[in-house]
């Protein structure tokens, strides 16, 4: 796990150096409506369904570590004052690659496949809204060569969803809050969740 995150920490620390330490962009109302609608799919009951109750006990699906992204890989790319919007550019990368690696196990006649199927469609919708400039195209090319394979890690695939709705709450949740899309303005306080994490 140490190396898959030095490599974001480390290609985190370069994508801030090149395109710029700090930003405050907001995120676009597309943004929030899709990350919105992102939000209710990955609720907890969704994640425990489609990816742990339809799967073997002690499913798990080995990934190159560099698909495992946490909050704390994120709080140590903010701490190193990386872009924001190259943060959320790392989470969508990252997170279409881990979906990706869940389908890829799947027939199409599995329960879990359409929902699998939405996530991924609704992540490659959210990734094409944070690229919108030639600065963010150049971001986008790093960023999609971000870690090389430096091995494999088996992870349970309801835990690369709980890593993924864990760091868009935490690089959407406040912005999108006082937006006016109707996905987030009913957020209210944030409450933490139940139930463990395992990677």
């Amino acid at each position: 796990m140490l190396r898959g995150c030095v490599g974001l920490l480390y290609v985190g620390i370069f994508l801030g150096a090149v395109l710029g330490s700090k930003d405050t962009e907001e995120p676009s109302r597309d943004e929030c409506l899709i990350t919105g609608i992102l939000r209710k799919k990955l609720q907890y009951e969704n994640r425990l369904l489609y990816t742990k109750r339809y799967f073997p006990i002690d499913y798990r699906i080995g990934v190159p570590y560099g698909m495992v992204l946490r909050l704390a890989n994120v709080t140590r790319l903010q701490k190193a004052e990386v872009a924001v919007s190259t943060q959320r550019l790392l989470w969508a990368s990252v997170s279409l690659d881990a979906l990706s690696a869940i389908q890829e196990v799947l027939m199409e006649e599995h329960p879990s496949w359409n929902y699998i199927s939405e996530i991924i469609l609704l992540l490659s919708t959210v990734k094409q809204n944070v690229v919108r400039n030639p600065m963010d195209t150049a971001t986008h090319s790093l960023a999609s060569s971000r870690v090389p394979d430096s091995g494999r890690k088996p992870v349970r695939p309801k835990a690369l969803l709980d890593n993924c709705f864990r760091v868009m709450e935490l690089l959407y949740w406040s912005c999108c809050k006082q937006n006016s899309t109707r996905d987030w303005d009913v957020c209210g306080r944030r409450a933490p969740e139940t139930g463990p994490i395992a990677v």
